[in-house]
C-alpha cells in the first residue's frame, strides 16, 4: 500500500487507519501480511493523531528511536530507506565495502548485448562522442576497474559528508549525465567541429549546460581541479590539449582525468600520491571510511589524533602538550590575559566508534557520523558526533594546519558544548602558563593543618607581577594586601569554580 494515495473516493488517512487496524493488538491474525510504503513525516503525523497507546504505536515509537522500554516484535518489520546506501555498504565478514548496486548499474549501462552500442562501432563521429568514449573506458579490462573504483570513492565521499541522501533516481541521473551527457548523435553529425567534454569534466564542471540535481551540485565541492601539486601540474601542462583552450582550463580538465585514470605507479613517478589529484578537502576520507574496520591499536592512534586536533583548536603554549597521555582543553577567560589556563583530560578516557543504523534495518548501510566519547568520573558518557567535514578539519589541525576565523560556526557548535562539559567535570586542578617565566604551573586546592582550604603553594610568587600585567601597577598597588597573597588574575568563563575550589 502507498500511504499517500487515496483510492475509490476514500482519503489516504482513512485507508491507512483501516490498513493498520489489525496490528494494534499484540496478537494480530496469523494469516495476513500487509506491506506499506510511507514517509517518516506522514508516519509521525499519524502517530500523533492516535488517541490511545497500542502495541503498534509502541513498536513504531521504538523503530523511530522515541522509546527503548519495550521489546521489538519480530512479526513487525520496519525498514528505513533513509539510512540505505546505494554507493557502498559495509560487509563485516569480508572486511570491505561492497559496491554491488553501483557495479550492477554501470554494467547494465555499458553492457555489450549486441544491439545497444553496436551502431556506435561504425559511426563516423565516434572519436568525438562522449558516450562512446565512456563505454570504451568502462569496458577496458585495465582502465575500467580503476575508473569504477575512483567513481565509487567519489560517490561514497558524498554519502559520508551526509549533506544529501543519494536515491536510486538521483544516482542514475548523475551517472547518465556524467558518462553520456545530453548531446544527441545528430549534434555530432550536424557539426563536425563539435566536440563535447568527456566524462571527467561532466562530473565536476559547474558551467556545463543542462547540469542539475543535488548530487551533481555536491560533486562540484569535491572537484580535484580545486587542488594543486607542483610536480603533477607541471607535467600536465606540458601535455597537448585536445582542444584549443587556455592552460588554466586544460589543467582543470587534466587533473580530473588523473583522478579517475592515473594509477598509483603513475603518481609515484612524479613523487606524488592519490591526494595530489584527489578529491578536494578529502585527504583523510579513507581514515573516516575505515574506522569500523580498524584494530584497537589503529583506532587508538586515530582517536589520539582527533583529540590532538580538538586541543589545538585554541591557542595553547606548546608546553601544554608535553604529556602525550593528556588532552589539554583551554578555559576561556572573561578578561583577556597573556596567561593561558587549561584542564587536562586523560587520553585513555576517550573512545572513537562508528555510528551505524540498527543492524535489523535490513538495508545496505554506510556511516555518515563517527562518535567520540569521554567517560566521566561519574560513569556518564559524554558524546560528540563527528561528520566527515569536522573529521577532516581536526585531522588537519593535528598535523599543523592553522585555521582562520572565516570557518563556519556551525562546524564547531557541538564541539564547543562538548569541550565545555568536559572542562566543567569535577576536576580540582587547573594548569597555567605564565609568559613571564615561560613555565607551566599547577593550580589546585589543599588543606592546611587546621582543615582550611587554600591555594596550593605550587602557584609561583610571581602572581603579583602577573596581576600587575593585567590590572596595571597602579591598580594592583591599590588592592594588593596580605589577603591577596595567592590571587588568581583571571575569571574563568563558563567554568565552575566550585568544582575546582570546593567552596
Amino acid at each position: 500500500m502507498d500511504a499517500s494515495a487515496a483510492w475509490n473516493g476514500r482519503p489516504a488517512v482513512e485507508l491507512l487507519d483501516e490498513f493498520l487496524q489489525p496490528f494494534h493488538t499484540e496478537n494480530p491474525p496469523d494469516d495476513i501480511t500487509h506491506l506499506i510504503a510511507i514517509n517518516d513525516g506522514p508516519l509521525s503525523a499519524w502517530l500523533d493523531e492516535q488517541k490511545q497507546e497500542s502495541h503498534l504505536t509502541q513498536q513504531i515509537e521504538l523503530a523511530l528511536g522515541l522509546r527503548d522500554d519495550v521489546d521489538r516484535d519480530p512479526r513487525l518489520l520496519f525498514v528505513d530507506l533513509n539510512t540505505r546506501s546505494l554507493v557502498g555498504s559495509i560487509d563485516r565478514e569480508l572486511g570491505a565495502i561492497k559496491t554491488e548496486f553501483l557495479e550492477h548499474l554501470l554494467k547494465n549501462m555499458v553492457a555489450d548485448d549486441g544491439s545497444r552500442w553496436t551502431p556506435c562501432e561504425t559511426c563516423t563521429a565516434k572519436e568525438r562522442c562522449q558516450a562512446w568514449n565512456s563505454v570504451k573506458t568502462l569496458r577496458d579490462p585495465s582502465l575500467g576497474p580503476l575508473v569504477r573504483r575512483r567513481l565509487a570513492r567519489l560517490l561514497q565521499a558524498v554519502h559520508h559528508r551526509g549533506e544529501i541522501h543519494i536515491t536510486a533516481r538521483s544516482l542514475r541521473s548523475a551517472l547518465i549525465f556524467g558518462f553520456f551527457g545530453t548531446s544527441e548523435c545528430e549534434d555530432l553529425h550536424r557539426n563536425i567541429a563539435f566536440e563535447p567534454r568527456l566524462y571527467y569534466d561532466h562530473f565536476f564542471e559547474h558551467s556545463l549546460e543542462n547540469r542539475q540535481g543535488d548530487l551533481l551540485a555536491e560533486l562540484q565541492s569535491l572537484d580535484p581541479a580545486l587542488g594543486s601539486h607542483p610536480n603533477v601540474d607541471r607535467a600536465l601542462l606540458l601535455e597537448e590539449s585536445p582542444r584549443q583552450e587556455e592552460p588554466r582550463l586544460h589543467l582543470r580538465s587534466m587533473r580530473r582525468r588523473c583522478y579517475f585514470e592515473w594509477s598509483e605507479e603513475q603518481l609515484n613517478s612524479y613523487r606524488a600520491t592519490l591526494d595530489a589529484v584527489g578529491l578536494h578537502k578529502c585527504c583523510h576520507l579513507g581514515d573516516f571510511a575505515s574506522v569500523w574496520s580498524l584494530d584497537e591499536e589503529m583506532n587508538r592512534k586515530l582517536c589520539a589524533s582527533l583529540c590532538q586536533g580538538i586541543a589545538r583548536l585554541e591557542d595553547l603554549p606548546e608546553k601544554a602538550f608535553n604529556d602525550s597521555s593528556l588532552v589539554p582543553l583551554k578555559i576561556a577567560q572573561r578578561t583577556p590575559t597573556e596567561t593561558a589556563f587549561w584542564v587536562s583530560k586523560s587520553l585513555g578516557k576517550f573512545e572513537l566508534r562508528v555510528r551505524l543504523p540498527n543492524k535489523e534495518n535490513f538495508v545496505e548501510i554506510l556511516h555518515t557520523q563517527l562518535e567520540l566519547t569521554y567517560s566521566m568520573s561519574s560513569g556518564h558518557l559524554e558524546k560528540l558526533s563527528i561528520g566527515a567535514e569536522l573529521f577532516e578539519l581536526l585531522m588537519n589541525i593535528s598535523e599543523g594546519l592553522q585555521i582562520s576565523d572565516t570557518l563556519s560556526d556551525d562546524v564547531f557548535a557541538n564541539l564547543a558544548i562538548f569541550k565545555q562539559r568536559l572542562a566543567q567535570e569535577d576536576d580540582r586542578v587547573l594548569f597555567a602558563w605564565s609568559p613571564v617565566t615561560q613555565s607551566v604551573y599547577r593550580v589546585s586546592v589543599a588543606l592546611d593543618d587546621a582543615g582550611k582550604r587554600y591555594f596550593s603553594k605550587r602557584w609561583p610568587i610571581m602572581s603579583k607581577k602577573i596581576v600587575e600585567e593585567v590590572l596595571t601597577a597602579r591598580s594592583t598597588k591599590a588592592i594588593w594586601s596580605a589577603s591577596y597573597k595567592e590571587a588568581l588574575p583571571i575569571v574563568p568563563q563558563d567554568f565552575s569554580m566550585g568544582a575546582v575550589l570546593l567552596w
